[in-house]
């Protein structure tokens, strides 16, 4: 019967455009850290700001996926909400904040893998 019921609502889930949540194991601890000035590409800070736009509202930053002052701003907010070091680079403390968020709001399972985590 449990079985029956996770099976119906994965399918319910897929069928209109949902996402299952991804595993641990799609984290990734050895993803580079993000920051202002640090050699970034485009889809690891699109994922930042996404995360970012899902905790503070999703008109917080635009999701152009560079990391320019506005994003460094946010980054500093929330290590300072979470009452971590603050110096606006996304390593495995901030990353995994931020990790979290996509998982919490079962969000962009495309940047799970992109973001540093201690997972």
């Amino acid at each position: 019967m449990r079985r029956s019921i996770l099976v119906v609502w994965a399918s319910i889930t897929l069928a209109v455009g949902g996402v299952l949540v991804a595993s641990p194991a799609s984290a990734n601890p050895s993803a580079h850290a993000i920051c202002w000035g640090c050699a970034n590409p485009p889809p690891p800070v699109l994922c930042v700001q996404r995360a970012l736009n899902l905790h503070y509202g999703a008109h917080t930053l635009v999701e152009d996926g560079s990391f320019q002052r506005a994003t460094d701003g946010v980054v500093r907010r929330l290590q300072t909400d979470a009452h971590l070091s603050v110096d606006g680079v996304v390593g495995r403390d901030t990353g995994q904040l931020i990790w979290n968020e996509l998982v919490r709001h079962n969000q962009h399972p495309e940047c799970y893998a992109l973001v540093p985590t201690h997972t």
